[in-house]
């Protein structure tokens, strides 16, 4: 039972995750390719998409099988070390093609 309330809760951050990357990374490129006069986007989403995504999907993948804290240290394991670095990896690289983008585009 506890698998399928971790698994549950990665498919939730994997919907929020997708669901900031449509309104905060897609909708914005819609604009730009179709020419709008202004583009407006949020610093927050383009964190939180990617970061809320590779969450989710490592909870969705493994629910409590490899766990990516130690409760009684209060620390990150190994596993938990990855997992964060792969997801300041990723929004740091989304930021960085988002922007690329829109600089690429014309937009400031």
């Amino acid at each position: 039972m506890q698998v399928l309330k971790y698994r549950l809760a990665g498919l939730l951050f994997l919907s929020v995750g997708l669901g900031l990357g449509w309104a905060g990374l897609w909708r914005p490129l819609e604009a730009a390719y179709a020419g709008a006069a202004r583009v407006d986007w949020d610093y927050h989403a383009i964190a939180l998409a990617p970061l809320t995504t590779v969450f989710g999907l490592y909870l969705a993948l493994t629910g409590d099988r490899d766990p990516y804290r130690d409760v009684e240290k209060g620390t990150l394991t190994s596993l938990g070390k990855v997992l964060l670095t792969v997801m300041a990896l990723s929004t740091f690289a989304t930021f960085i093609a988002f922007k690329m983008t829109l600089v690429s585009l014309g937009y400031d």
